[in-house]
């Protein structure tokens, strides 16, 4: 109920305060953008197509249309923020100006990348021993999963990040965080353990 409170507090102070207010109630959901830019970017674009430059842009448009909102409730203003970046997304695609990123059915495909976010949200919750069927819609789990994210040291969001979000292989997480194989897989394994009751916290 606080949480609610404080949220509704926020929304009000970023409708009646101007810019500032609205970047301060947008930049709660940097975490929850940049979980979801991680899971829609399809594996073959992330070399060419940033998640941090995604959010970014997504965050500087819904500044600019922020009046156009008319949501109530975090679930709502998450919502519209995720479609936001979904058309982000497609337009980051169709600039790289290739024939797949132009075609159609390439721009369905990547709606469908933003379902497959959800599950891997489900996923990553089952995986961490919480049952994702606490929650009362899969948008609410990845805002939730992505505040509990926040809280951990940045070796364990970014194994998080790499393993359970964009479902890199084992080797592959290795090579970007510089470690070994075996390595990252027990790194993962702590992080899930430091998560669970990070999930819970969240939760009540």
């Amino acid at each position: 109920m606080e949480t609610a409170v404080n949220f509704q507090q926020a929304l009000q102070q970023a409708r009646n305060s101007g810019p500032e207010a609205v970047a301060g109630l947008l930049s709660q959901f940097r975490e929850f953008l940049r979980l979801t830019a991680a899971a829609a970017i399809p594996a073959t674009h992330r070399a060419r197509l940033d998640a941090s430059d995604v959010v970014q842009e997504t965050m500087l448009k819904a500044s600019n249309r922020f009046e156009t909102f008319a949501g109530q409730t975090e679930a709502e203003l998450a919502g519209w923020l995720r479609t936001t970046l979904n058309r982000t997304v497609i337009d980051g695609l169709r600039r790289l100006q290739t024939a797949r990123a132009a075609d159609p059915l390439r721009v369905r495909s990547v709606e469908a990348m933003f379902d497959r976010g959800s599950h891997i949200c489900q996923n990553l919750l089952a995986a961490s021993g919480t049952s994702p069927s606490m929650q009362a819609s899969h948008q609410e789990d990845a805002l939730i999963l992505a505040r509990a994210m926040a809280t951990l040291s940045e070796d364990y969001r970014q194994v998080l990040m790499l393993r359970s979000i964009e479902e890199r292989p084992w080797a592959d997480v290795g090579t970007l965080m510089n470690r070994s194989e075996g390595s990252v897989r027990m790194l993962w394994t702590r992080a899930l353990v430091q998560l669970k009751p990070k999930l819970e916290a969240q939760m009540k």
